[in-house]
C-alpha cells in the first residue's frame, strides 16, 4: 500500500490568512443558490489539513472549514491584497524542493532573497551581476559510437547507408552476450504467454495451432503491419482484410499475413513472464521458453515492460511511476522532491560537462537550478510556475501593480542576492515565467519577432514586428521550438498497438518503437551526411515506407497460398432499400449461423421484414416477376415485405422476393417468386406437382 500523501506545509498554509473569499450559497451542504458571500481565511487547522473561513457578518460568526481547492477555486481575485498572497493551483506540501545531496540540502528561497532588476529603455541592456554559462568540458556535440564492422553492416550492397539498416542496427539487444533481438525476445515472451492463455482461459488460437509458434521474424512483421496501419490512418482489423471495400483493404499486410495471425499476435502481446504456473508446477515442463523477469526490486509500475524499457537503452528515457515510484530510491536518494531524482536518473550520462539542459515548467524550481549548477555542473534554463520560487510571489504582485498587460511584451526581471538564479516574466500572449542558472538580468532588443494584435479590433496584424525579450526567453524559445517540431514530426508516425487486455505495457512498447524510429533517423542523417557528402539523405516519410516494406517480408512467408486481388467495384453499389449496417449484418449472420445450427433445414427461407407501416414499400428483385405483366404502362415488380434469408446476407441487403397473395383481375392469386428464383439458380429443386398447380397461374402471367 502506498504511504499517505506528504502534509501541506503549515508555513505556506499559515501564510493565506488574511485572504479575501467569496463564496457561493450553493457550497454549504443543502443550500442552493449563486448568492455570494464574502469572508475571510481567519486560521489555518493543522489536523484536518483545511483553512477556517469566517463571513463578514455580524450574525454569524461561525467558522467552516474549507479544503484548498475551494479556497483556490472562491478567492475574490478583485481583492486589492490578492497578490499578496501565493495560491497555486495544488497546495504546497512539506518537502517540494528541498534536495538533500551527500554534502549540502537545497531549498526553494524566500521572497525577500530577490532583488528587482530594471532596465530602462533608453538604457545599458544589462543589469544586476552577471552571471556566465558553465563551460563546455565533452567532446564533440553529437556523435555516434560505433565500429567500422558495424557502419559497414548498414551498407546495402552499393555501399549506401539504409535507414532499415540503422534502425536495425539502433533496436535494443538482449540476452546475455546481447545476442537476442528485440524481435526474437518479445517472440518468446509471446509464445509463453499465448501458452498461458491456452491451459489457463481455454484460450483458442487462429493460427497458432498444432507445429505454427510465434518466431522473431512473425515479430517482426506484425511491427511493419503497425507501421503498415499508421500509415494507412490506423485502420482496423476487419478493414485491413476487408473483401468488400477495396478503399479499406490494405493489400501489403494482407500479402505477408493472414487475419488470424495479426489477431493473436494483437492479443498476444506480453514483454515479461511475469507470472508463475499454477499448482506450483514447475516452469520448464509448462513453457518451451525460460522465465525472463525484471530484476528483483523493479517498480511495481514496471514489471510487464521494465526489460523492455531497459533495452532501449539509447533513449535515455523513462516512464515515471508518479510520487511513489519505487524504483528512485533504489538508485539515488534526494529527499521528497523525486522529480530531482528523475532527473538525476536521466541525465547521469551528461553532468559535469557544462551542457544545456531546457525544461518544462513541472521540473524547474529553485532548487533544481542550484544543484544542477553546482552538483550536476549543467546550464539550466526552463519555464518556472509561480510557487516554485521565492521571486514568484513578488513578480506576480510586481505585474498586477503596475497593470502589465499580456501581449504587450514587457518584461519583469529578478535575481537572486547570492545565487546565480535569475528570475523572468514575459508578457507575451500569455505570462512567461523563466528561471535560469546562467543568464543574468539581461533584456534582448528585438530579439524575438511576433504578430501584434490590434488594440482596437485584437486581430494579429500579419506582418512581424521585432519586440523586446529576456536574454534567457530567447534561448529557451530557440531550443525548445526544436521539441515541438521534433514531438511534431514524431507525431506522424505513432504505432497503434492499443490493448484493453494489457493497460499501458503495449502502448509504451508502441512509444518507445516511435522513439527509436525518431533516434535512427537522425543517426541516418548524421551518417549519410558524413559517408555521403555528395548525396541528400532520404525524408523521414521515405525512410518509414522502406523501413515498413522491410518488416514486411521478413523472415519465411507466412501465408501458404496468396491472398488474392483485392476487390474491384465494376458499378456504384446501390443503397440498401433498408437499413442493414456493418454492425446489423454481423449481428444477423450471427443469429442466422445459430438458428442453422438449430435448424440444419433451414436454407434459403422466405422471411418477413419488419418496414414503415407495416406496408410493403420495395420492389420484388426476381426478372420474372408477374407484376412486369399486368399491362400498366410502366413495368414494374409487385412490392413485397418478405425477403430471402440467406440471399440478404450474402448480398449485405435485404433482398425481397414476392411471397403472398395478390389481386389479378379481382381474384386473389399466389405469387411465389421466391421459390421461382431459387429454382432457376438451382438452389431449390424442382416443385412438387402439388406447388405446381399452385403456381400455375403464376406462369401464365409470367409467360
Amino acid at each position: 500500500m502506498p504511504p499517505k500523501r506528504r502534509p501541506i506545509s503549515v508555513e505556506w498554509a499559515k501564510s493565506l490568512v488574511g485572504l479575501s473569499m467569496k463564496v457561493p450559497d450553493y457550497w454549504w451542504d443543502g443550500c442552493k443558490g449563486y448568492r455570494l458571500h464574502d469572508g475571510v481565511i481567519d486560521s489555518y487547522c493543522e489536523i484536518s489539513q483545511r483553512w477556517n473561513l469566517l463571513l463578514d457578518t455580524k450574525e454569524d460568526d461561525a467558522l467552516y472549514l474549507m479544503a484548498y481547492d475551494a479556497i483556490y477555486k472562491y478567492a475574490d481575485f478583485n481583492s486589492s491584497t490578492y497578490n499578496e498572497f501565493q495560491l497555486t493551483q495544488h497546495p504546497i506540501r512539506d518537502g517540494d524542493d528541498e534536495i538533500e545531496t551527500e554534502t549540502k540540502k537545497y531549498y526553494r528561497t524566500e521572497p525577500d532573497e530577490w532583488d528587482e532588476v530594471v532596465i530602462e529603455d533608453d538604457g545599458d541592456d544589462r543589469g544586476g551581476r552577471p552571471i556566465e554559462p558553465l563551460e563546455w568540458e565533452g567532446d564533440e556535440e553529437f556523435t555516434v559510437n560505433i565500429t567500422d564492422e558495424e557502419l559497414d553492416s548498414l551498407r546495402d550492397e552499393r555501399g549506401e547507408i539504409r535507414f532499415e539498416k540503422v534502425f536495425q542496427w539502433c533496436c535494443p539487444k538482449f540476452g546475455d552476450d546481447n545476442d537476442q533481438t528485440l524481435y526474437e525476445f518479445q517472440a518468446a515472451r509471446m509464445r509463453n504467454y499465448m501458452r498461458k492463455r491456452v491451459l489457463e482461459n481455454g484460450y483458442k488460437p487462429r493460427y497458432y495451432k498444432g507445429d505454427k509458434v510465434i518466431t522473431g521474424d512473425h515479430v517482426a512483421r506484425f511491427y511493419g503491419a503497425c507501421l503498415c496501419r499508421m500509415i494507412h490512418g490506423g485502420r482496423s482489423i476487419d478493414q485491413i482484410f476487408s473483401t468488400r471495400e477495396i478503399m479499406d483493404a490494405v493489400p501489403s499486410i494482407r500479402e505477408a499475413m493472414t487475419k488470424a495471425c495479426l489477431e493473436d499476435l494483437t492479443t498476444c502481446l506480453h514483454y515479461s513472464d511475469d507470472w508463475d504456473p499454477e499448482c506450483g508446477s514447475d516452469w520448464d515442463d509448462i513453457y518451451d521458453d525460460p522465465k525472463v523477469v525484471a530484476p528483483p526490486g523493479t517498480a511495481k509500475h514496471r514489471l510487464k515492460h521494465g526489460l523492455l524499457e531497459d533495452g532501449y537503452n539509447k533513449l535515455f528515457a523513462r516512464v515515471y511511476g508518479g510520487q511513489f515510484d519505487e524504483d528512485i530510491p533504489e538508485i539515488n536518494d534526494y529527499g521528497k522532491y523525486k522529480m530531482i531524482s528523475l532527473y538525476d536518473l536521466m541525465l547521469d550520462p551528461f553532468k559535469h560537462k557544462g551542457h544545456c539542459v531546457v525544461m518544462d515548467s513541472a521540473y524547474m524550481s529553485d532548487a533544481m537550478c542550484q544543484v544542477g549548477r553546482e552538483e550536476w555542473k549543467i546550464n539550466m534554463v526552463g519555464t518556472c510556475q509561480t510557487n516554485r520560487t521565492g521571486a514568484g510571489s513578488r513578480g506576480k504582485a510586481t505585474v498586477a501593480a503596475r497593470g502589465i498587460k499580456v501581449g504587450t511584451h514587457q518584461s519583469v526581471m529578478y535575481q537572486h542576492k547570492d545565487k546565480p538564479i535569475t528570475y523572468a516574466i514575459w508578457a507575451d500572449n500569455n505570462y512567461v515565467k523563466t528561471l535560469s542558472n546562467f543568464h543574468g538580468p539581461n533584456l534582448l532588443r528585438g530579439g524575438i519577432q511576433r504578430k501584434l494584435r490590434d488594440p482596437v479590433t485584437f486581430r494579429r496584424n500579419k506582418d512581424f514586428t521585432d519586440v523586446d525579450c529576456p536574454e534567457q526567453q530567447w534561448v529557451y524559445c530557440q531550443t525548445y521550438h526544436l521539441i515541438d517540431k521534433g514531438n511534431g514530426a514524431e507525431a506522424k508516425y505513432d504505432l497503434s498497438t492499443e490493448s484493453h487486455l494489457h493497460g499501458w505495457s503495449p502502448k509504451l512498447a508502441s512509444r518507445f518503437f516511435n522513439m527509436n524510429l525518431n533516434n535512427a533517423y537522425n543517426i541516418y542523417k548524421y551518417l549519410y551526411t558524413k559517408y555521403h557528402p555528395d548525396r541528400t539523405p532520404m525524408i523521414m516519410r521515405s525512410c518509414i515506407n522502406d523501413l515498413t516494406h522491410s518488416l514486411l517480408q521478413q523472415g519465411s512467408e507466412i501465408r501458404t497460398r496468396g491472398f488474392g486481388d483485392a476487390p474491384i467495384h465494376t458499378a456504384t453499389p446501390q443503397t440498401p432499400v433498408s437499413d442493414l449496417g456493418a454492425r446489423a449484418l454481423r449481428y444477423r449472420k450471427a443469429a442466422s449461423k445459430l438458428q442453422k445450427e438449430r435448424q440444419p433445414g433451414r436454407n434459403h427461407i422466405s422471411v418477413p421484414v419488419v418496414v414503415k407501416k407495416n406496408r410493403a414499400t420495395s420492389y420484388c428483385k426476381y426478372h420474372k416477376c408477374p407484376g412486369k405483366n399486368t399491362g400498366a404502362k410502366r413495368k414494374r415488380a409487385y412490392m413485397s415485405k418478405y425477403a430471402c434469408e440467406d440471399c440478404s446476407l450474402e448480398k449485405g441487403a435485404d433482398f425481397f422476393l414476392c411471397n403472398s397473395t395478390k389481386s389479378v383481375g379481382g381474384n386473389l392469386v399466389v405469387v411465389d417468386c421466391h421459390t421461382a428464383y431459387h429454382v432457376e439458380k438451382k438452389l431449390y429443386t424442382a416443385p412438387s406437382p402439388v406447388s405446381t398447380a399452385e403456381s400455375s397461374i403464376i406462369s401464365e402471367l409470367t409467360e
